[in-house]
């Protein structure tokens, strides 16, 4: 379905979904610093759903981050600047894959099956990548 051949209450109801996203059928699509700035507003909010952007650039955020503080941390202190930051990422990390479980209709539960070598984390993996609802 195009944008032109939309009826009028499904654009109506869009408004404020970018264009590509209403081509696509996609949910709320969020920027870099509005995932982050979304990760660590809702740290503790086990409840509500994430859409797939607001996973990834959170993980990527925290990939990066974690490199970085252990980079200056292998030339300065030890492992204290990683420390605090590993300690500051926990909860609001996992907070964000149990809201982007939520997203793909799972129960929060479902974390522990990456506990299953190998193929747990596989389908962890699967599960995260594909699309919401």
């Amino acid at each position: 379905m195009s944008v032109v051949d939309a009826p009028r209450e499904f654009v109506s109801e869009q408004r404020g979904r970018s264009a590509m996203s209403l081509q696509l059928g996609r949910g709320n699509q969020l920027s870099f610093t509005q995932a982050i700035s979304s990760g660590f507003n809702k740290y503790a909010d086990f409840g509500s759903r994430s859409s797939r952007s607001e996973y990834w650039y959170w993980a990527l955020f925290s990939f990066v981050a974690a490199l970085t503080a252990m980079i200056v941390d292998a030339f300065t202190t030890g492992f204290l600047l990683y420390s605090i930051f590993a300690l500051g990422t926990f909860i609001p990390s996992l907070a964000v894959a149990v809201r982007r479980l939520h997203d793909v209709d799972r129960s929060g539960w479902w974390m522990f099956i990456s506990a299953v070598p190998i193929f747990g984390s596989i389908i962890l993996l699967v599960w995260l990548i594909g699309e919401g609802t």
